[in-house]
Formats: structure tokens, C-alpha cells, sequence
């Protein structure tokens, strides 16, 4: 209150415009908490609950991978004191590269064939130009 008030009138307009305002800032507040309830649910999904999500995943992918190629080390430990070569993971870790690598040496010598075709095809080209060129015309008499 900014003004002193002595009538009852001036009491009711302060009263009704008091009012008004608490019910402006009453609204505001409501529509602020569902807002932040918004920015809220956001941020916990998006910073916190779905990077946990993954790292739990990946935490149990690892644990997974490792404890299952421990246990099969430890079984055919088990069994067998002798080292046993796996041929088939090697060759299920191996055969991709080996494919890589044979694409490559197969790209690149067909890649030298064409340098050489297009080479003598272009050398081709410039000796026919060359030749029509330097023959001396006969002369017609």
C-alpha cells in the first residue's frame, strides 16, 4: 500500500485491486510449477535416468562378454590342461580382414589395368593425330 487510506471506499478499491493481483500471481505461480514440472521431468530424463539407462547396459554388456569368455577359458582349462587352439574364433576374427584385404589387392590391380588400358588408348590417340598431322601432302599434277 503506497497511499494511506481513510475512507471505506478506498479501503474496498484496495481491497478488490489486492485481490486481483493475488489471483494474477497466483496463476503465474501455478503455470510456473507446471513448467518447471516440464523442465524438471526433461532434465532428469534426458541428463540423468537415460545416460544411467546405457552405462547400466554397457556395464552389463562388458560384464556379460567377460564373465562368458572366462568361462569358457576356465571350462576348457578345466578340462583339458594342454593348450587347445579355438580354430573356428580365429578364423570367425580373422576371415573379415583377410576379405578386406583381398577387396583391396583385387581393386587395385584392376585399378592398374585400367591406368594401362586408358594409357595405351590415350598414347593411340595422340600417334594418330600425330601421323595426320606430319604426312607431307602429294601434290596433284
Amino acid at each position: 500500500m503506497k497511499k494511506k487510506i481513510y475512507t471505506i471506499e478506498e479501503l474496498e478499491k484496495e481491497k478488490e485491486s489486492l485481490r486481483m493481483t493475488m489471483d494474477v500471481t497466483r496463476d503465474a505461480f501455478i503455470e510456473s510449477l507446471g513448467n518447471n514440472r516440464k523442465l524438471a521431468l526433461r532434465f532428469f530424463l534426458g541428463n540423468v535416468a537415460i545416460p544411467a539407462g546405457v552405462l547400466g547396459l554397457g556395464t552389463m554388456a562388458v560384464k556379460k562378454f567377460s564373465d562368458n569368455s572366462g568361462d569358457e577359458q576356465k571350462s576348457q582349462k578345466n578340462k583339458k590342461k594342454k593348450f587347445k587352439i579355438n580354430y573356428q574364433l580365429i578364423f570367425k576374427k580373422l576371415f573379415p580382414i583377410a576379405l578386406n584385404l583381398l577387396q583391396a589387392f583385387l581393386l587395385k590391380k584392376q585399378n592398374e589395368k585400367m591406368q594401362e588400358y586408358l594409357a595405351d588408348e590415350f598414347d593411340e590417340s595422340e600417334e594418330a593425330t600425330e601421323k595426320s598431322i606430319n604426312t607431307p601432302l602429294k601434290s596433284v599434277s
